[in-house]
């Protein structure tokens, strides 16, 4: 059977297609409600794009959340792979990542001139590769209020390393990883500046192994001392990569704080 992304629209929600200086993005927000909007970016994952989100930022919206979806480099609108050959992900992931989060400025300063989000209340939140890059964002950006990092890794060098990378030249392979090392969480907690953040993790994930993301939590409740009620890390028995509806309740709850 075809997987299909969920089609239907909510009475409650609109949607509109904006292109961000070159990044095709689907805007939701909750009819009826006027700005400044609390605002939310998510991130999909690999070989998903904006239109598999529906689901998840409609119901963002139900909530009250403006939300913006953008498609990340070589998906959806912006081209695609065989995602699942060989070879692919080991060439591609970090050029995707790397560019999601160099281009979050352009988005963040759209939302605020022209999307009249509340520049107090800027979330990120993603899934898998779009965890990675919440992570990468919510480090760039000292203005985000939080993010939610869904089966990702905050531990990037830890987790990546794990990728094999033969199929690529050094020479590129090193210029990528030198760029991914200077931003990576697990060695910059004092650009979190001790915000809130909550982090989700299926137990039984494979295909982003829970480990990195529970080494990093140690590094960060450290760094956090005093101020460790403001983060959260939630592991859920028998779940492998996957989104549950129990997560997405904790997702709101979480926002609503």
């Amino acid at each position: 059977m075809e997987f299909k992304s969920f089609q239907q629209e909510s009475l409650f929600v609109e949607k509109k297609k904006v292109v961000i200086d070159e990044i095709p993005c689907l805007i939701y927000r909750p009819k009826g409600k006027t700005g400044p909007y609390p605002t939310v970016i998510n991130y999909h994952g690999w070989s998903s794009n904006k239109e598999f989100q529906h689901f998840k930022a409609t119901i963002l919206a139900n909530f009250g959340y403006q939300v913006i979806v953008p498609d990340a480099l070589y998906h959806g609108e912006r081209g695609s792979l065989n995602y699942s050959e060989a070879g692919k992900l080991e060439n591609y992931l970090h050029k995707v990542l790397l560019k999601s989060i160099e281009e979050s400025g352009v988005l963040l300063d759209y939302a605020m001139r022209n999307l009249e989000a509340d520049e107090h209340n800027i979330s990120v939140i993603g899934h898998s590769m779009g965890g990675f890059t919440s992570a990468g964002v919510f480090l760039k950006h000292p203005s985000l209020k939080t993010m939610v990092v869904i089966n990702g890794s905050c531990a990037w060098d830890k987790m990546l390393t794990s990728v094999d990378q033969k199929q690529r030249s050094e020479e590129e392979l090193s210029k990528e990883l030198q760029k991914l090392e200077a931003m990576d969480p697990y060695d910059n907690l004092a650009k979190f500046h001790k915000r809130p953040f909550l982090l989700l993790h299926g137990k039984a994930d494979e295909t982003v192994p829970i480990e990195s993301q529970r080494i990093f939590f140690e590094k960060a409740k450290s760094y956090y001392g005093r101020d460790q009620r403001s983060i959260r890390f939630y592991e859920i028995p028998d779940i492998p990569h996957a989104v549950t509806m129990h997560m997405f309740e904790q997702v709101i709850s979480w926002l609503g704080k």
